[in-house]
């Protein structure tokens, strides 16, 4: 059974210990962290996992950035093989592992936000996390997400922080991208995966297979996502 984790931390140095102490993110495979609040310069280890991608980091500490790690399963060394992509948007670190394959990110910013789309494969299944600031339009996200799920046929999950209520108006058009792409939503239409109410997490599929779930967390405003599917 293979098992992921996706979360926006709100600070990943903070919580460190907090997610070393969650018994659901440890027993995941890979886990999927946004708002990570990280400088360049900064070092974050977690406890029998190794770093897979980080999206580099401003010289403040906000929402940008993303950070993936990967169970330490023992088959493969994290300080071997490493492999650096760099363009002007982003830094990619990546590491030899035994179901995790190196995948692609769009990643930038304009004037007003900033979002970020990594694709992976884990064995067979495309996964893609995605995070947008509540600043980005909602119109050039939804056209980059379906500029990346086009003509994909292969069984993926599709999950994020996107910023935009999925039961309000202005989710419509991210909705149809998805549903034009074949996928459907893991989560109830109306469940709140923030202290404050809204879906602002989402969690899609275009195949059966995948389960999902999400529960609360006692340090960030947002809720954890679960996935699992057969290995």
């Amino acid at each position: 059974m293979r098992k992921i984790f996706f979360h926006n931390v709100q600070s990943l140095l903070f919580h460190k210990l907090d997610v070393e102490a969650d018994n659901v993110a440890m027993q995941s495979e890979v886990l999927f962290f946004v708002e990570p609040h990280l400088l360049e310069t900064d070092r974050v280890d977690l406890k029998d996992f190794c770093v897979k991608l980080t999206v580099p980091f401003t010289s403040k500490r906000n929402s940008e950035g993303m950070v993936v790690f990967e169970k330490n399963t023992g088959m493969y060394d994290c300080k071997k093989n490493l492999e650096f992509h760099l363009n002007f948007y982003f830094m990619l670190l990546f590491f030899s592992a035994s179901s995790m394959r190196p995948g692609m990110v769009d990643s930038g910013k304009d004037h007003n936000g900033h979002h970020i789309i990594f694709k992976c494969h884990i064995d067979s299944v495309l996964c893609i996390c995605t995070y947008k600031s509540p600043e980005f339009s909602n119109s050039v996200f939804s056209a980059k997400i379906r500029e990346c799920l086009q003509n994909i046929e292969e069984p993926s999950v599709f999950f994020g922080d996107d910023n935009v209520c999925l039961y309000k108006p202005e989710a419509a058009g991210l909705l149809k991208v998805l549903e034009l792409c074949g996928s459907h939503s893991m989560l109830p239409s109306h469940c709140s995966t923030t202290n404050g109410g809204s879906q602002f997490d989402c969690c899609f599929k275009n195949f059966d297979e995948p389960k999902a779930w999400i529960y609360e967390s006692y340090y960030s405003y947002h809720k954890p996502i679960c996935i699992t599917w057969s290995q």
